[in-house]
């Protein structure tokens, strides 16, 4: 019973995950449709602002990062062939030099796997969506 216990309890140091890349800011997720993409969006609390249905693209609007802090994000999604393709960007118009800055003047990034606490966020929030679709997920830079 001890040796079981012992094996249930290093397992996790046994199975390997994948890593992420640093910087990377696409994920690429095997065997999902097109539906099940949007159908995802929705329901991790996306909008869509602009969906192509015949080359099986979607937009999302922009979103808050968090309910009380000024960045947003959007996510870019194409699925062909089973494969989705995620990307996205994240703007902020908080300025430290100028604090009248508005939507017209946002700074905008990409959106990647850094260090830094809002990009890193953003990183998460793009990752958790596809973790969402129960299927086989990598990373890359493109």
């Amino acid at each position: 019973m001890k040796k079981l216990f012992l094996l249930i309890m290093l397992s996790p140091l046994f199975v390997h995950s994948q890593d992420i890349p640093k910087n990377a800011n696409t994920i690429i997720i095997k065997g999902v449709s097109f539906e099940q993409v949007v159908n995802n969006l929705l329901d991790s609390g996306f909008k869509i602002d602009k969906i192509d249905k015949e080359y099986h693209t979607v937009k999302t609007e922009y979103r808050k990062v968090c309910t009380d802090c000024v960045p947003e994000l959007y996510l870019d999604v194409r699925v062909k062939d089973s494969i989705a393709t995620i990307t996205g960007k994240w703007k902020s118009t908080a300025n430290l030099f100028f604090p009248a800055t508005t939507n017209e003047n946002a700074y905008i990034f990409e959106i990647k796997n850094e260090r830094d606490k809002v990009p890193k966020r953003c990183f998460a929030i793009m990752n958790n969506f596809a973790k969402a679709l129960n299927s086989q997920i990598s990373y890359s830079k493109l």
